[in-house]
């Protein structure tokens, strides 16, 4: 995964690509880089202005702020249907 500001467009950049299976931790940086090569994994970028970086960050707050309740005994999220506490025998 990338993330860089492009000053002459005042946009930011997000990069990410697959790792397939048959990628071992080793593989350098650049070798993943170039999604010219045959069987490359595949690669998204993301280009948005600072006002939807804004507007992402606020809606994600908001998202993991309306999250599930944790349980007071064991910390594990209460689901809507309910929660097995491994704390409550």
């Amino acid at each position: 995964m990338a993330l860089t500001w492009q000053i002459d467009s005042q946009m930011i950049r997000f990069e990410g690509q697959a790792i397939t299976g048959d990628q071992s931790d080793e593989v350098i940086f650049d070798e993943l880089a170039s999604d010219e090569t045959d069987g490359a994994p595949p690669i998204l970028r993301i280009r948005i202005t600072t006002s939807q970086a804004r507007s992402f960050i606020d809606r994600a707050s908001n998202v993991i702020k309306a999250g599930r309740p944790p349980c007071m005994f064991c910390g594990a999220p209460i689901n809507p249907d309910g929660h097995i506490c491994p704390r409550m025998n």
